[in-house]
This record gives C-alpha cells, structure tokens and sequence, in this order.
C-alpha cells in the first residue's frame, strides 16, 4: 500500500518523503498523454467508439473526453 500511495502521489507531481523528485513534471505529461494515432484507434479491436473517450499513453490509459460523470479527460490509470 505504500507504494502504491508513493506512485499516486509521485504522478500527481509530489516529492518523495526524502523531498527528491522521481519524474519531473515534462515525463509525467508524457505519460499521461494519448499517444495513439487515429488509425490505431480506426484498427483497434476494442468495441465501436472507444477510443472517442479514452486513449492509451506511456502504461497508462488515459481518458481524452468526458464520458459520463465520473469518466473526465486528463483521468489516468
């Protein structure tokens, strides 16, 4: 759990508890950017529209447009 809580806290750009950065503020945008083209999307073997909402960045799915109440862009996991 520890861990897991230093990842969360890493990505929202928080210093570790030692207070040294991991990833700079740049690599984390990167990350969590949409890094697919749309042909990739157009190919995809996901169901019909959806990569509309969602995107793929470095690990991390991330969410581009707003998609129900909970669903908001700039989301990752």
């Amino acid at each position: 759990m520890d861990d897991l809580l230093a990842f969360g806290r890493m990505m929202l750009g928080h210093p570790t508890d030692s207070g040294e950065r991991i990833l700079s503020r740049p690599t984390i945008e990167l990350m969590t950017r949409d890094h697919l083209t749309p042909e990739q999307k157009a190919a995809s073997p996901f169901f019909e529209r959806f990569w509309d909402t969602y995107g793929w960045g470095l690990g991390l799915g991330v969410v581009t447009a707003r998609n129900g109440i909970a669903e908001a862009p700039g989301r990752f996991g």
